[in-house]
Protein backbone atom coordinates (compact mmCIF):
# COMPACT_ATOMS: atom_id res chain seq x y z
CA UNK A 1 0.00 0.00 0.00
CA UNK A 2 0.90 3.48 -0.82
CA UNK A 3 1.66 5.71 1.61
CA UNK A 4 0.19 9.25 2.65
CA UNK A 5 3.06 10.81 1.03
CA UNK A 6 2.41 9.63 -2.02
CA UNK A 7 -0.95 11.05 -2.86
CA UNK A 8 0.63 14.74 -1.70
CA UNK A 9 -1.28 17.62 -3.50
CA UNK A 10 1.30 20.07 -4.80
CA UNK A 11 0.88 23.15 -2.40
CA UNK A 12 -0.69 26.09 -4.31
CA UNK A 13 1.62 28.73 -5.94
CA UNK A 14 3.27 31.49 -3.52
CA UNK A 15 0.89 34.35 -5.36
CA UNK A 16 -1.92 32.48 -4.79
CA UNK A 17 -0.73 30.82 -1.46
CA UNK A 18 -0.21 34.68 -0.42
CA UNK A 19 -3.72 36.30 -1.49
CA UNK A 20 -5.36 33.16 0.60
CA UNK A 21 -3.79 34.95 3.45
CA UNK A 22 -4.29 38.19 2.43
CA UNK A 23 -7.80 37.46 2.63
CA UNK A 24 -7.88 35.61 6.04
CA UNK A 25 -6.15 38.99 7.75
CA UNK A 26 -9.21 40.58 5.92
CA UNK A 27 -11.85 38.04 7.02
CA UNK A 28 -13.49 40.89 9.27
CA UNK A 29 -15.10 41.70 6.47
CA UNK A 30 -17.35 38.64 6.61
CA UNK A 31 -17.63 38.77 10.41
CA UNK A 32 -18.49 42.18 9.79
CA UNK A 33 -21.91 41.32 7.70
CA UNK A 34 -22.24 38.46 10.20
CA UNK A 35 -22.49 41.01 13.30
CA UNK A 36 -25.41 43.55 11.12
CA UNK A 37 -27.26 40.34 10.40
CA UNK A 38 -26.62 39.04 14.14
CA UNK A 39 -28.14 42.42 15.35
CA UNK A 40 -30.88 42.54 13.42
CA UNK A 41 -31.82 39.13 14.22
CA UNK A 42 -31.93 39.65 17.88
CA UNK A 43 -33.85 42.96 17.82
CA UNK A 44 -36.45 40.79 16.09
CA UNK A 45 -36.38 38.03 17.59
CA UNK A 46 -35.14 39.36 21.34
CA UNK A 47 -33.33 36.48 21.49
CA UNK A 48 -29.37 35.21 21.02
CA UNK A 49 -28.72 35.21 17.21
CA UNK A 50 -26.51 31.66 16.03
CA UNK A 51 -25.33 30.92 12.67
CA UNK A 52 -28.01 28.77 11.45
CA UNK A 53 -30.39 32.56 11.97
CA UNK A 54 -28.28 34.18 9.56
CA UNK A 55 -30.76 33.77 6.80
CA UNK A 56 -33.72 34.45 9.25
CA UNK A 57 -36.17 36.78 7.25
CA UNK A 58 -37.65 39.77 9.23
CA UNK A 59 -40.91 38.98 11.21
CA UNK A 60 -43.94 39.16 8.72
CA UNK A 61 -41.55 39.42 5.59
CA UNK A 62 -42.13 37.11 3.12
CA UNK A 63 -39.14 37.05 0.45
CA UNK A 64 -40.88 37.62 -2.86
CA UNK A 65 -41.71 34.52 -5.51
CA UNK A 66 -41.48 35.59 -9.22
CA UNK A 67 -42.95 32.79 -11.50
CA UNK A 68 -41.21 32.21 -14.48
CA UNK A 69 -42.61 34.37 -17.33
CA UNK A 70 -42.32 37.36 -14.74
CA UNK A 71 -38.54 36.07 -14.57
CA UNK A 72 -37.46 36.15 -17.92
CA UNK A 73 -39.01 40.23 -17.70
CA UNK A 74 -36.41 40.78 -14.92
CA UNK A 75 -33.26 39.20 -17.04
CA UNK A 76 -34.29 41.48 -20.01
CA UNK A 77 -34.35 44.60 -17.61
CA UNK A 78 -31.80 43.30 -15.25
CA UNK A 79 -29.12 43.19 -17.88
CA UNK A 80 -30.27 45.97 -20.01
CA UNK A 81 -27.14 47.93 -18.74
CA UNK A 82 -25.02 45.41 -20.28
CA UNK A 83 -26.00 46.54 -23.91
CA UNK A 84 -28.50 45.81 -26.33
CA UNK A 85 -26.40 42.43 -27.88
CA UNK A 86 -26.20 40.94 -24.22
CA UNK A 87 -29.68 41.36 -23.29
CA UNK A 88 -30.60 39.89 -26.80
CA UNK A 89 -28.40 36.63 -26.10
CA UNK A 90 -29.89 36.24 -22.79
CA UNK A 91 -33.22 37.15 -24.18
CA UNK A 92 -32.67 33.93 -26.50
CA UNK A 93 -31.41 31.78 -24.11
CA UNK A 94 -34.62 31.93 -22.04
CA UNK A 95 -37.09 32.11 -24.88
CA UNK A 96 -39.19 29.24 -25.15
CA UNK A 97 -40.07 29.21 -28.58
CA UNK A 98 -35.68 28.46 -29.15
CA UNK A 99 -35.80 25.55 -26.92
CA UNK A 100 -32.90 26.32 -25.30
CA UNK A 101 -33.33 26.64 -21.75
CA UNK A 102 -35.43 23.44 -19.64
CA UNK A 103 -36.63 24.73 -16.55
CA UNK A 104 -38.92 23.25 -14.58
CA UNK A 105 -41.33 25.21 -12.01
CA UNK A 106 -41.72 22.96 -9.41
CA UNK A 107 -39.18 20.06 -10.30
CA UNK A 108 -39.99 16.49 -10.88
CA UNK A 109 -39.33 13.14 -9.38
CA UNK A 110 -35.96 11.64 -9.73
CA UNK A 111 -34.90 14.98 -11.44
CA UNK A 112 -31.82 16.28 -10.58
CA UNK A 113 -32.49 19.93 -8.87
CA UNK A 114 -29.42 22.37 -9.78
CA UNK A 115 -28.55 24.22 -12.48
CA UNK A 116 -26.00 24.08 -15.26
CA UNK A 117 -25.19 25.43 -18.59
CA UNK A 118 -23.88 22.97 -21.85
CA UNK A 119 -21.80 24.65 -25.04
CA UNK A 120 -19.14 23.38 -27.63
CA UNK A 121 -17.51 25.80 -30.35
CA UNK A 122 -19.85 26.09 -32.95
CA UNK A 123 -22.45 24.87 -31.63
CA UNK A 124 -25.59 26.42 -29.76
CA UNK A 125 -25.37 26.84 -25.69
CA UNK A 126 -28.00 25.54 -23.64
CA UNK A 127 -29.20 25.84 -20.00
CA UNK A 128 -30.82 23.40 -17.60
CA UNK A 129 -32.51 23.93 -14.09
CA UNK A 130 -34.18 21.20 -12.80
CA UNK A 131 -36.68 22.44 -9.80
CA UNK A 132 -37.60 26.57 -10.19
CA UNK A 133 -39.20 27.91 -7.52
CA UNK A 134 -39.29 30.88 -7.92
CA UNK A 135 -37.02 32.73 -5.28
CA UNK A 136 -34.21 34.91 -5.41
CA UNK A 137 -31.73 32.34 -5.08
CA UNK A 138 -33.17 30.65 -7.99
CA UNK A 139 -33.04 33.80 -9.82
CA UNK A 140 -29.26 34.29 -9.10
CA UNK A 141 -28.57 30.62 -10.59
CA UNK A 142 -30.11 31.52 -13.31
CA UNK A 143 -28.11 34.50 -13.90
CA UNK A 144 -25.17 32.63 -13.30
CA UNK A 145 -25.86 29.34 -15.63
CA UNK A 146 -27.33 31.45 -18.03
CA UNK A 147 -24.24 33.54 -17.71
CA UNK A 148 -21.69 30.92 -18.89
CA UNK A 149 -24.29 30.39 -21.52
CA UNK A 150 -24.45 33.35 -23.13
CA UNK A 151 -20.57 33.60 -22.89
CA UNK A 152 -20.17 30.40 -24.99
CA UNK A 153 -22.58 31.63 -27.56
CA UNK A 154 -20.86 34.98 -27.74
CA UNK A 155 -17.65 33.50 -28.62
CA UNK A 156 -19.30 31.11 -30.93
CA UNK A 157 -20.92 34.01 -32.72
CA UNK A 158 -17.92 35.60 -32.74
CA UNK A 159 -16.24 32.56 -34.48
CA UNK A 160 -14.05 31.84 -31.74
CA UNK A 161 -11.35 28.92 -32.69
CA UNK A 162 -12.16 25.77 -30.36
CA UNK A 163 -8.08 26.25 -29.58
CA UNK A 164 -9.28 29.34 -27.42
CA UNK A 165 -12.78 28.72 -26.53
CA UNK A 166 -11.28 27.13 -22.97
CA UNK A 167 -9.76 29.14 -20.51
CA UNK A 168 -9.24 29.18 -16.68
CA UNK A 169 -11.97 28.45 -14.68
CA UNK A 170 -11.72 31.62 -12.58
CA UNK A 171 -12.58 33.81 -15.43
CA UNK A 172 -15.81 32.14 -16.09
CA UNK A 173 -16.34 32.33 -12.58
CA UNK A 174 -15.91 35.64 -12.77
CA UNK A 175 -17.97 36.54 -15.24
CA UNK A 176 -20.99 34.11 -14.29
CA UNK A 177 -20.77 35.80 -10.91
CA UNK A 178 -20.75 39.25 -12.15
CA UNK A 179 -24.57 38.13 -13.78
CA UNK A 180 -25.30 37.47 -10.14
CA UNK A 181 -24.17 41.04 -8.88
CA UNK A 182 -25.99 43.11 -11.77
CA UNK A 183 -29.25 41.18 -10.69
CA UNK A 184 -29.13 41.67 -7.00
CA UNK A 185 -28.21 45.41 -7.38
CA UNK A 186 -30.94 45.56 -10.08
CA UNK A 187 -33.34 44.38 -7.82
CA UNK A 188 -33.02 46.59 -4.93
CA UNK A 189 -32.42 49.12 -6.92
CA UNK A 190 -36.22 48.51 -8.02
CA UNK A 191 -37.59 47.68 -4.99
CA UNK A 192 -40.68 49.46 -3.80
CA UNK A 193 -40.42 48.86 -0.19
CA UNK A 194 -37.33 49.99 2.28
CA UNK A 195 -37.95 46.50 3.42
CA UNK A 196 -37.20 44.71 0.04
CA UNK A 197 -34.56 46.64 -0.88
CA UNK A 198 -32.48 46.06 1.77
CA UNK A 199 -33.36 41.98 1.66
CA UNK A 200 -31.77 42.45 -1.76
CA UNK A 201 -29.11 44.56 -0.62
CA UNK A 202 -28.40 41.30 1.96
CA UNK A 203 -28.20 38.92 -0.84
CA UNK A 204 -26.07 40.97 -2.56
CA UNK A 205 -23.30 40.35 0.11
CA UNK A 206 -24.26 36.78 1.47
CA UNK A 207 -24.77 35.34 -2.42
CA UNK A 208 -21.76 36.69 -4.17
CA UNK A 209 -20.29 40.15 -2.62
CA UNK A 210 -18.56 37.83 0.21
CA UNK A 211 -18.44 34.39 -2.19
CA UNK A 212 -14.20 35.26 -2.55
CA UNK A 213 -14.07 35.19 0.96
CA UNK A 214 -15.75 32.05 1.62
CA UNK A 215 -14.05 30.50 -1.66
CA UNK A 216 -10.63 31.20 0.69
CA UNK A 217 -11.79 30.08 3.59
CA UNK A 218 -12.96 26.89 1.96
CA UNK A 219 -9.49 26.67 0.31
CA UNK A 220 -7.68 27.13 3.00
CA UNK A 221 -9.02 24.42 5.01
CA UNK A 222 -9.06 22.10 1.86
CA UNK A 223 -5.31 23.15 1.51
CA UNK A 224 -4.30 22.73 5.53
CA UNK A 225 -5.95 19.14 5.11
CA UNK A 226 -3.94 18.41 2.64
CA UNK A 227 -0.51 19.73 4.42
CA UNK A 228 -1.36 18.55 7.47
CA UNK A 229 -2.28 14.72 6.60
CA UNK A 230 1.20 15.10 4.47
CA UNK A 231 3.20 16.12 7.93
CA UNK A 232 1.22 13.65 10.02
CA UNK A 233 -0.79 16.16 12.22
CA UNK A 234 -4.15 15.19 10.42
CA UNK A 235 -5.11 11.50 11.56
CA UNK A 236 -8.87 11.29 12.42
CA UNK A 237 -11.86 13.67 13.14
CA UNK A 238 -10.95 15.64 16.06
CA UNK A 239 -8.08 16.66 13.86
CA UNK A 240 -10.11 17.62 11.29
CA UNK A 241 -12.23 19.32 13.90
CA UNK A 242 -9.35 21.24 15.65
CA UNK A 243 -8.14 22.63 11.88
CA UNK A 244 -11.62 23.59 10.97
CA UNK A 245 -11.95 25.73 13.97
CA UNK A 246 -8.67 27.19 13.43
CA UNK A 247 -9.41 28.15 9.71
CA UNK A 248 -13.26 29.32 9.84
CA UNK A 249 -12.39 31.43 13.08
CA UNK A 250 -10.91 33.82 10.77
CA UNK A 251 -13.88 34.56 8.54
CA UNK A 252 -16.55 33.85 11.10
CA UNK A 253 -18.00 34.80 14.74
CA UNK A 254 -19.65 31.41 15.55
CA UNK A 255 -17.17 28.83 15.31
CA UNK A 256 -15.86 29.48 18.85
CA UNK A 257 -19.13 29.43 20.59
CA UNK A 258 -20.74 26.64 18.79
CA UNK A 259 -19.11 23.17 18.49
CA UNK A 260 -21.90 21.71 15.54
CA UNK A 261 -19.92 24.27 13.71
CA UNK A 262 -16.47 22.37 13.93
CA UNK A 263 -17.58 19.57 11.30
CA UNK A 264 -18.19 21.64 9.08
CA UNK A 265 -15.38 19.60 7.05
CA UNK A 266 -17.02 16.71 6.07
CA UNK A 267 -19.85 19.56 4.33
CA UNK A 268 -17.60 21.45 1.96
CA UNK A 269 -18.97 19.26 -0.83
CA UNK A 270 -16.47 20.75 -3.27
CA UNK A 271 -13.46 19.30 -1.66
CA UNK A 272 -14.59 15.66 -3.02
CA UNK A 273 -16.41 16.43 -5.88
CA UNK A 274 -13.79 18.48 -7.81
CA UNK A 275 -10.40 18.80 -5.39
CA UNK A 276 -8.80 22.23 -5.41
CA UNK A 277 -11.76 24.43 -7.56
CA UNK A 278 -12.42 26.41 -4.81
CA UNK A 279 -9.72 29.07 -5.28
CA UNK A 280 -11.36 29.66 -8.48
CA UNK A 281 -14.58 31.45 -6.78
CA UNK A 282 -11.43 33.33 -4.84
CA UNK A 283 -9.88 34.85 -8.34
CA UNK A 284 -13.80 34.72 -9.92
CA UNK A 285 -15.33 36.61 -6.85
CA UNK A 286 -12.89 39.19 -6.32
CA UNK A 287 -12.73 40.09 -10.45
CA UNK A 288 -16.46 39.94 -10.16
CA UNK A 289 -16.63 42.80 -7.62
CA UNK A 290 -13.85 44.82 -9.62
CA UNK A 291 -16.23 44.21 -12.72
CA UNK A 292 -19.30 45.46 -10.87
CA UNK A 293 -17.35 48.57 -9.32
CA UNK A 294 -16.26 49.47 -13.26
CA UNK A 295 -19.69 49.10 -14.29
CA UNK A 296 -21.24 51.31 -11.13
CA UNK A 297 -18.95 54.32 -11.91
CA UNK A 298 -17.58 54.12 -15.95
CA UNK A 299 -20.20 52.13 -17.45
CA UNK A 300 -19.99 53.62 -20.71
CA UNK A 301 -15.69 53.02 -20.47
CA UNK A 302 -16.51 49.17 -18.86
CA UNK A 303 -19.65 47.65 -20.83
CA UNK A 304 -18.25 47.12 -24.62
CA UNK A 305 -14.67 46.39 -23.33
CA UNK A 306 -16.68 43.68 -21.43
CA UNK A 307 -18.46 42.34 -24.07
CA UNK A 308 -15.28 42.41 -26.51
CA UNK A 309 -13.48 40.73 -23.48
CA UNK A 310 -16.07 37.62 -23.35
CA UNK A 311 -16.49 37.44 -27.13
CA UNK A 312 -12.81 37.71 -27.23
CA UNK A 313 -11.87 33.87 -26.17
CA UNK A 314 -8.80 32.88 -24.65
CA UNK A 315 -5.74 33.65 -27.18
CA UNK A 316 -3.66 35.00 -24.37
CA UNK A 317 -2.32 34.52 -20.42
CA UNK A 318 -5.85 35.92 -18.32
CA UNK A 319 -3.24 38.15 -16.97
CA UNK A 320 -2.79 39.68 -20.66
CA UNK A 321 -6.81 39.79 -21.36
CA UNK A 322 -7.67 41.25 -18.11
CA UNK A 323 -5.27 44.21 -18.39
CA UNK A 324 -5.59 44.69 -22.29
CA UNK A 325 -9.71 44.60 -21.91
CA UNK A 326 -10.44 45.83 -18.43
CA UNK A 327 -6.92 47.78 -17.15
CA UNK A 328 -7.01 45.13 -14.53
CA UNK A 329 -4.23 44.22 -12.68
CA UNK A 330 -4.52 40.58 -11.02
CA UNK A 331 -2.56 42.05 -7.85
CA UNK A 332 -2.87 43.08 -4.21
CA UNK A 333 -4.76 46.29 -5.74
CA UNK A 334 -7.77 43.66 -7.01
CA UNK A 335 -8.05 43.04 -3.29
CA UNK A 336 -8.10 46.41 -1.71
CA UNK A 337 -10.07 48.00 -4.52
CA UNK A 338 -13.04 44.68 -3.49
CA UNK A 339 -12.65 45.79 0.13
CA UNK A 340 -13.65 49.23 -0.12
CA UNK A 341 -16.79 48.00 -2.14
CA UNK A 342 -17.51 45.97 0.39
CA UNK A 343 -17.34 48.59 3.11
CA UNK A 344 -19.19 51.10 1.78
CA UNK A 345 -22.09 47.96 0.71
CA UNK A 346 -22.36 47.00 4.96
CA UNK A 347 -22.18 51.16 5.59
CA UNK A 348 -25.30 51.14 3.67
CA UNK A 349 -26.86 48.01 5.50
CA UNK A 350 -25.75 49.54 8.81
CA UNK A 351 -27.51 52.67 8.03
CA UNK A 352 -30.82 51.24 7.09
CA UNK A 353 -30.91 48.34 9.91
CA UNK A 354 -34.46 46.91 10.63
CA UNK A 355 -36.62 49.17 7.92
CA UNK A 356 -40.19 48.98 7.51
Amino acid sequence: MRSVAAFAIPPPSAPTRSLLDAMAQHGDIARRYENIRSQDVERAYHQPAHDWDMSAPAPGFTPPITSLPDARNVFHEAFAGLGSEYQAEFDALLDPVNGRADILPGGAPSRYGGGFSVGSPGTTSILFFGRYDGTFKDLSVIAHEGGHAVHRQLMTENGVSPSYSNGPHFLFESFAEFNELVLADFMAEHADTAQLQRYYRERWISIKGLDAFYGAQDALLEQAIYDGVAAGTVRNADDLDRLTLKIDSQFSQFPASEPELRTRWAMVSLMYEDPLYDVNYVYGGLLALKYFDLYKTKPEWFVPRYIALLKNGFNQSPAELLHQFLAIDLSAALLNDDLALLNCRLDQLETSSNPK
